[in-house]
């Protein structure tokens, strides 16, 4: 009888899926976004440090946004870079949608939207 040279049992097969189903999951957010794409980022808005401070009282707020430039990366890497786009016409354009989706919050009697959201509290 010829022994193979290593066989799993189905317990073994489930667990190891199961493990690498878990590490995919955890792996779908990108831990840290590059230094150049967040410098992209501050250079949309003409007055960085009005930008900051108001990333600022956003993040005082609502502290869950302390990963917003990861979120932000994120969502870039995964829509693939939709036509070869800089981060500042990609987030221009997810304004335009988010607009048009309704997807808008009040913050401190102003209106943003969603992308505004991520992209302020970023600049801290």
């Amino acid at each position: 009888m010829v022994k193979a040279p290593y066989t799993l049992t189905r317990r073994e097969l489930l667990m190891q899926s199961l493990s690498l189903g878990l590490l995919m999951l955890g792996c779908r957010k990108y831990k840290s976004a590059p230094f150049d794409f967040l410098e992209n980022l501050r250079r949309i808005f003409p007055d960085r440090e009005a930008a900051r401070r108001v990333g600022e009282k956003l993040l005082k707020a609502r502290p869950d946004l302390n990963e917003a430039g990861d979120e932000l990366y994120t969502m870039f890497v995964e829509e693939g870079n939709p036509g070869g786009k800089n981060p500042g016409d990609w987030i221009r354009e997810k304004h335009r949608q988010d607009l048009a989706g309704g997807e808008i919050y009040t913050f401190d009697n102003w209106v943003l939207s969603r992308t505004e959201v991520l992209l302020l509290a970023s600049q801290v």
